[in-house]
């Protein structure tokens, strides 16, 4: 038998733990809210949350009970979605679907922003894109002409050479 100090310990690590599961469960609610994911998406977005789910309570097993699974843990995890349900629950479920909706809003302005900033963007460099390309023109050419000198130029260097 554990001491009672252990005992309480580890009921309300498990309760926190069913309190902290009720909070992603409703953030998830948000999310699923706000997006509508449909078809595919909908189920790898629950499995996601499964995983996610399952990997917090792995941790509140190995942290408070060693990974031991037992009726008062159960119990523990289920008073604390309780509480978090009856208490909290509809409060942070609007807290949330407000801010990701903000969130959405101020990403898509944000995203439409660049959007506007790249077609100035693209706008004001297409005179530069005619300048650099009459600048370039005459420079290309030369310097292919000056290649082509300039394998001449060796070529008369090595004819010298070779008759003196």
């Amino acid at each position: 038998m554990l001491p009672l100090d252990l005992q309480i310990y580890v009921f309300s690590v498990f309760t926190l733990a069913g309190i902290a599961l009720g909070v992603s469960f409703d953030f998830y609610r948000a999310f699923r809210h706000i997006t509508r994911p449909r078809g595919w998406l909908a189920g790898l977005e629950d499995l996601l949350f499964c995983g996610l789910a399952a990997s917090l309570l792995l941790f509140a097993l190995l942290l408070g009970n060693w990974g031991e699974v037992r009726l008062y843990v159960l119990l523990a995890m289920s008073l604390g979605l309780i509480l978090y349900y009856f208490l909290a629950s509809h409060a942070l479920l609007a807290l949330f679907t407000a801010g990701l909706k903000s969130m959405r809003v101020f990403l898509c302005r944000l995203w439409s922003g660049i959007l506007l900033l790249l077609r100035l963007l693209t706008m004001v460099l297409i005179p530069f894109r005619f300048l650099r390309r009459l600048i370039l023109l005459p420079i290309v050419a030369l310097s292919r002409a000056g290649r082509h000198l300039g394998v001449g130029i060796k070529r008369w260097i090595y004819f010298i050479r070779k008759r003196s």
